[in-house]
């Protein structure tokens, strides 16, 4: 074998088109000598097609680094990376690489080449400050969300030679509008999918040969019946019927700690039914009515498909507890004294004032083509170079955007939302560059696995300065936010960190009074984290956002020990939580905003909407407007906004008004 590698930091680079055969354990030297000598075959990009390194550490800490590309299956060249590793003298049973991928959509393969070696994925817990496996990690802190990963290539003999096959397919969601929705899979950070209608057809087509797989999803409740319907053409089904092949079908519920679970998963033989059908009764208060349905590219003939996703929700709102009858007024004496005889008639008086007119109401909708469009709509009314801060948020992840709120006023800005789709951000960065004033700042709520450096890079190329602000956890970015909003304040808002809907109804008023909201997890104990925040402050008050299934009594009753005045306003749910809200701080108001309060994006676009137009964010669903909260809507003819398009609002709500 020759002894002649060049060692040093591993950086992977992209390799020309082309596919290896598989090579053999017991032909490792000869693949090492062969593919790693003096005649590497050098292509146009002046790259290797192999990389090859010496022996890698035995210790994570001092992991060799490889920063991952992309290769992209619609290229005019398929770029694979692939590094031969390892070298004869090693005595050591495990190699240690520190990988970080690409900020692009896609999905990451690993793979140790040898019959007596195997690889494991690990991430980096700042707690235990050790690398642990990714699943123990989760198991402890929720989904990982990282971009950087450590694999460890064990060996079981002494016989170090291996090879490590690393790719990074990138899957770009170009102009389909059924994408994103190719990748579900807990080592990236990527659970993306397509949010279609419930209970309608959709004619949907795979992207691309990396298309592994369509993700589609609905937004409903957490109890209820489900169903999907997988609908194949005449020609599928026929080849179909002769293949001796799986395929793989899954139902995921999203969890309100953030993670996900699965409710359906089944490998099915063949095409048995021309549609495939999954039903399932769904009843678990854990759940937050995010359903995917997870479908799997098992080499199909007919890249067109059609599915159907259907929900019936079993939830109903709770019954008002009788009350009490009055009790029966006492029954009146007859008068006992002589009757007066009727005065004398008195001049008319002056005829009734003519009565006033009524208050027009009017019904305005911000309903774009997607949450992106709808945030812009919703900004159309700020003025160009009026803007001190814009706030840049995720428009998938809720968590680090809840607290960010409360920024409009005292950052006087408004908010943003982005994903990783260039024209997304193009657009983005287009309208921020017209509503900040020259010297004007982007605040980027989340670090960079939440929003991308390479929105960072967009913004730069307009000369605009930007910082970031987040924590390790969403309950640290709240407390970071909370920072920014007000240096010393005495009153804050507290909400539950794991269900956006309360924190949506409370942040117009936390921009209003530039009072901050912070956040917990659990609802018998305060986060240290936070606890650590009140203790160094000088807050006095603390009004909890939500019922006691959101933030406990236990939590009430501590901060009341401690000597803080602790208020609640609630609502039997979060829509009646949201009218609370409303009646608590918009007393007197003529216009109110109506969102969706299962889902996040258009109500956080419209909190700064509210802000600038001094009302309150009413939550609804999708299928009507609840009683109480519709009676006080109509009073006065308050004004309506609509926040969200007509799949989040849908056209008949507009005729409860």
């Amino acid at each position: 074998m020759k002894k002649s590698i060049k060692s040093g930091v591993l950086t992977l680079t992209l390799a020309a088109s082309g596919v290896m055969a598989p090579i053999q354990s017991n032909a490792n030297e000869l693949a090492w000598d062969y593919k790693c000598g003096d005649e590497q075959e050098i292509y146009e990009d002046g790259t290797t097609r192999y990389v090859c390194e010496a022996e890698p550490n035995d210790d994570w800490r001092q992991a060799k680094e490889i920063m991952m590309p992309a290769s992209y299956a619609d290229s005019e060249k398929t770029k694979r990376v692939i590094s031969l590793v390892g070298v004869e003298e090693s005595l050591s049973t495990v190699d240690w690489w520190k990988i970080t991928l690409p900020n692009e959509r896609g999905n990451m393969s690993w793979m140790t080449l040898q019959d007596t070696g195997r690889g494991m994925i690990y991430v980096y817990d700042e707690q235990k400050d050790d690398v642990v496996e990714i699943f123990e990690y989760e198991q402890e802190h929720g989904k990982y969300t990282g971009k950087e990963f450590y694999y460890a290539s064990y060996s079981k003999t002494k016989n170090p030679n291996y090879i490590v096959n690393l790719e990074y397919k990138a899957n770009p969601a170009g102009d389909n509008p059924h994408e994103p929705n190719d990748v579900f899979d807990p080592l990236n950070d990527n659970v993306e999918y397509a949010l279609v209608e419930t209970n309608k057809l959709i004619k949907t087509t795979w992207s691309s040969e990396y298309d592994r797989r369509d993700i589609f999803g609905i937004k409903a409740t957490s109890q209820g019946q489900l169903k999907a319907e997988i609908h194949y053409s005449d020609y599928e089904f026929e080849k179909w019927t002769h293949r001796d092949a799986y395929i793989t079908y899954s139902i995921e519920a999203e969890k309100k700690d953030g993670t996900w679970t699965t409710l359906y998963s089944k490998a099915v033989a063949g095409i048995p039914d021309q549609t495939f059908t999954i039903d399932l009764e769904v009843d678990n208060e854990e759940l937050t009515g995010v359903y995917l349905l997870n479908l799997q590219n098992s080499d199909f003939y007919d890249e067109n498909y059609e599915f159907k996703i259907s929900f019936t929700s079993n939830e109903t709102d709770p019954v008002e507890p009788p009350t009490e009858p009055e009790p029966p007024t006492d029954p009146v004496d007859p008068p006992t004294d002589p009757v007066e005889p009727p005065a004398e008639p008195e001049e008319p008086a002056d005829p009734p004032a003519e009565p006033e007119e009524p208050v027009e109401q009017t019904i305005e909708r911000f309903g774009g083509d997607d949450r992106y469009h709808t945030n812009k709509l919703m900004n159309q009314d700020v003025s160009d170079g009026t803007l001190d801060h814009v706030i840049v948020a995720s428009g998938r992840n809720f968590p680090d955007a809840l607290a960010g709120g409360a920024l409009t006023n005292s950052k006087n800005g408004t908010i943003v939302l982005v994903n990783e789709r260039k024209s997304v951000m193009d657009a983005a960065t287009k309208d921020i560059a017209r509503m900040l004033k020259p010297d004007g700042k982007v605040l980027i709520l989340g670090s960079d696995s939440v929003v991308s450096e390479i929105m960072v890079d967009s913004l730069k190329g307009h000369k605009i300065s930007t910082q970031r602000i987040y924590g390790d956890t969403r309950i640290e970015t709240a407390i970071e936010v909370a920072k920014e909003v007000n240096a010393d304040p005495s009153e804050i808002f507290l909400v539950d960190g794991f269900n956006f809907a309360d924190a949506l109804s409370i942040a117009p008023v936390s921009a209003k009074l530039n009072q901050p909201i912070l956040m917990t997890k659990k609802q018998d104990k305060l986060p240290d984290t936070v606890l650590t925040y009140l203790e160094a402050s000088n807050i006095e008050t603390i009004t909890i956002i939500g019922g006691t299934y959101a933030v406990g009594s236990p939590i009430e009753d501590y901060l009341k020990a401690e000597g803080y005045t602790v208020n609640r306003v609630s609502g039997s749910k979060r829509t009646e939580t949201s009218l609370a809200v409303a009646k608590e701080y918009y007393p007197n108001v003529s216009a109110v905003g109506i969102a969706n309060g299962w889902q996040f994006p258009d109500a956080l676009s419209g909190s700064a909407f509210a802000y600038r137009n001094d009302m309150p964010v009413i939550l609804t669903s999708d299928k009507e407007i609840s009683p109480a909260n519709l009676k006080w809507i109509k009073e006065n003819n308050k004004s309506i906004y609509l926040m969200g398009g007509t799949l989040p609002l849908p056209k008949s709500l507009e005729s409860e008004f």
